[in-house]
């Protein structure tokens, strides 16, 4: 199985909704995922915590890392983040950790 359908299944096997063409470029989406994970990680807390609250309101939060140059490789995946609502920014950054990871290994085998 390719990354992109590997990675959208693991998503999807965790409650995300994602079609594998939000995977733009394989060769450095797991890069970038890993540095929007360790952006969000060394952020001050309390912007962790409002992060967390606003992601899960339903008002765009996740696309403006795109327009900030955090995340602007995967704005389709900064949409999907969006949309997902019943999940905190965090949780789906570790997912996509998780599934990236996942990718990767049935991409190698």
């Amino acid at each position: 199985m390719a990354y992109a359908d590997s990675f959208a299944e693991c998503m999807r096997g965790g409650g995300i909704e994602l079609d594998p063409s939000v995977v733009q470029d394989e060769s450095s989406f797991g890069d970038a995922i890993a540095y929007i994970k360790s952006w969000y990680d060394e952020l001050p807390s309390e912007t962790r915590e409002g992060l967390e609250d606003a992601s899960t309101t339903g008002e765009p939060v996740a696309v403006f890392l795109v327009d900030a140059n955090v995340a602007p490789s995967v704005p389709d995946l900064m949409q999907v983040f969006d949309a997902a609502t019943q999940f905190p920014l965090s949780t789906l950054l570790d997912w996509c950790v998780y599934c990236d990871q996942q990718a990767k290994e049935g991409a190698e085998a």
